[in-house]
Formats: C-alpha cells, structure tokens, sequence
C-alpha cells in the first residue's frame, strides 16, 4: 500500500429515532422538497403520513414521488428531474431501500442536466452539481446513502449500469435503525449479504488503501456475527443497529475503492431473471471469491481469516469459502444459478455484460470473458 487519497463530504447522522427529526434537518436547505420513495413500503407501514407530519410544522411545500420500483429504470430519474425542475423545488429527499436512494440522488443532479440521466452513464461524467439532496435509508444493505454512486437500468438493452460522481454525494445521511425493524427476513438476508459482499470485495480491490481496508473489515465481522441473529430476531433494535452500521461503513468503503467480479456479474444475473440484488451476489460468491483468494497475499489472507475467525494458515482459503458458504446456509439462501431460471445457454450472455462493469477494473485479479463464463458456469 502507496499512497492514497480519502474523499468523503457526507454528514452522517446515525441513531435510533433521528428520522423523525426530517422536517427539521430539511428546513436547513430549502422550503421546497420533494421527497422520493418506493410504492408500498412507506405506505403500508404507515412511515409516509409519519414524515409528512414533520413537515406539518414548518411553512414549507412537498411533493411526493412514489414510483421507484425495486430495479429501477433510468426514466425514473427522468421523471423525478421534471417534477423538480417543473414545481422550483430546492431539495430531494430519498428515503427507502437502496432503488430509492439511487434514483433520489440522481434526480437531484439530473434536474440541472440535459437530456436523459442514460447519457451521463460511466465514471465523472456528471459536470456539476445539482441541488441539495438528503438520503434516509430504510434497509441495511446497499450502503447508498454515503455513496457517489447510482445503478440503474436500461430496460431496452437489459443493461444495469451506473453513473458515478463526486456530485452524486448527497448532502445528509440520516440513518436510523428503527426504519428496518419492518424489513422482512428474506429482504434482511438478502441486503445484508449485499453489504458484506460491498465490505468484501472492497477489501479485496486494487485501491484498497489502510483506511477503508480498517472499514471493511469492521463491516464484515459486523454482518457475519449479527446478520444471521437479526434474521432469525428482527424486532431486535440493538442487533438491526449493528449490521445497519457495517451497512454504512461498506458503503464508504466501496465509494472510495470500487467493488470487483462479483458485483459485475451480480447485475447481469439479477437483471435477466428479476432477482434481488443481494440474492445475486449470494449466487456468484464462492467461485469468485475462489478465484481471487488464490492470488491474496499471505497477510491480507491472515486479516480475513482472522474477521471471519480463522486463525490458522493452514487451508485458510478453503476455511474462508466455508465459512461464507455457512452463512449463506445460516440465511436459508439456496446456491445454484439453475435453481432461479437461469439457462446453461445464458452463461455466455452474461459474461458478456459482466464484462461491461466498471467493478471488473478494481477486481483483484485480471478478468476476461471467458474467466466470468468459467465461473457462471461453476456457479450454475
């Protein structure tokens, strides 16, 4: 490890009850908001008229919308940037999963673009700022709420690629536990999964650096110790806090290191047979991580294993994939591509588009196409 830089401009905000202070933090903005959610969550949990009460104190204007779907389309931004640009509204305010909070982030900076958010796809091409934006988070997983990054997709290509910013940041984070206390457990399992692998392979990317290597590993031995315990007790406030923790802290790390494989073929596969993202890179881990893991150094390997409870070199490879195979099984999560529709005659699709990923560049060791169809094909 070289040198390195460490960018992060979020203020984050973290406890339990915080989120019922939003009027108020919002205030400190602008006086028209809109605030982007999903199209159930919020609604059936009885959250939205909640947050809609906190502004009912305050000379102020909110606009609702509340067409964000699980894999959301990049027209989504689009029509969020109108109503922005249509109603002067001077702030955005995301709260909900992670679709949610990528699309709410994006919609702040695309509201001073031309043409359609689809345009702006790739790494810092985004050419300023747009306006004020503030990110709630309402499950443990994705880590969007700290951020420069939001991943959407193109339903006509089948492609689910990101726009990647510094611009993208959102001005407030404000992460409060009690928000996924009504997460499921399949849902729980399957965001928390994609938070350990966020922390996992951002300490296995080519620009993992002291810093966010300290973070990562914090997140990982988070999630493996307490995301199987919330699983199986989710109305536990003090467990949900622990895992939404590493969820935060993954999600700075991955900012600032970039992911890997994984994530690359995660999209793909979720795309092609509309399966949750968490759940997707549950189904590419182990041939991936098999792969990377024989090129670790003898230390990294050693800090690994000794986070997941490994403190013997002897076959610590084999003990790390077993041990993350144990939590997949502790999470009731079913491995094989083939089980989720997926096609033999897929594999070479996919590897195809996996190969498109930004996250191929940051993985720790050299990907082509035929290494991702190779391990598709392990993973089937």
């Amino acid at each position: 490890m070289g040198e390195f830089s460490f960018y992060f401009p979020v203020r984050v905000k973290f406890g339990v009850g915080l989120w019922e202070n939003l009027g108020e933090e919002a205030l400190k903005f602008g006086r028209r908001f809109l605030l982007v959610t999903g199209k159930r969550h919020l609604k059936d949990s009885g959250i939205l008229e909640k947050i809609k009460g906190s502004f009912n104190n305050y000379q102020c204007d909110l606009f609702i919308y509340d067409k964000v779907p699980p894999e959301p389309p990049y027209y989504s931004v689009d029509e969020g940037a109108e109503i922005v640009e249509n109603n002067n509204i001077d702030t955005v305010i995301g709260i909900g999963g992670g679709s949610v909070l990528d699309v709410a982030k994006a919609i702040a900076v695309k509201c001073k673009l031309p043409n359609s958010i689809w345009n702006y796809i790739g790494a810092d091409k985004v050419p300023k700022k747009g306006v004020p934006c503030i990110l709630v988070p309402t499950t443990a997983g994705t880590g969007s709420e700290v951020t420069r990054v939001s991943v959407l997709i193109n339903p006509e290509t089948k492609e689910k690629l990101s726009v990647a910013s510094d611009y993208l940041y959102p001005n407030l984070a404000i992460v409060d536990p009690y928000l996924t206390l009504s997460l499921p457990p399949n849902y729980t399992a399957y965001s928390g999964i994609d938070a350990f692998i966020h922390a996992l392979e951002s300490f296995l990317s080519l620009n993992n650096n002291l810093l966010t290597e300290a973070i990562s590993l914090k997140a990982i031995k988070l999630i493996y110790n307490y995301l199987p315990r919330v699983y199986k007790n989710g109305e536990s406030i003090d467990l949900r806090k622990k895992v939404l923790y590493a969820s935060t802290f993954s999600g700075i790390a991955l900012t600032l290191t970039g992911l890997g494989a994984i994530h690359a073929l995660a999209h793909p596969i979720g795309v092609y047979r509309n399966l949750p993202h968490g759940l997707s890179t549950a189904l590419i881990t182990l041939p991936v991580l098999e792969y990377n893991l024989e090129i670790l150094s003898r230390e990294k390997l050693i800090l690994l294993g000794r986070t997941l409870g490994i403190f013997s070199l002897r076959s610590a490879q084999e003990k790390i994939i077993k041990k993350i195979k144990d939590l997949f099984d502790s999470l009731d999560i079913k491995l094989g591509l083939r089980d989720y529709g997926i096609k033999y005659e897929d594999l070479p699709l996919l590897a195809k588009e996996g190969l498109k990923s930004r996250s191929i560049k940051t993985n720790p060791r050299e990907i082509k196409e035929e290494i991702l169809l190779n391990l598709l094909q392990r993973a089937w």
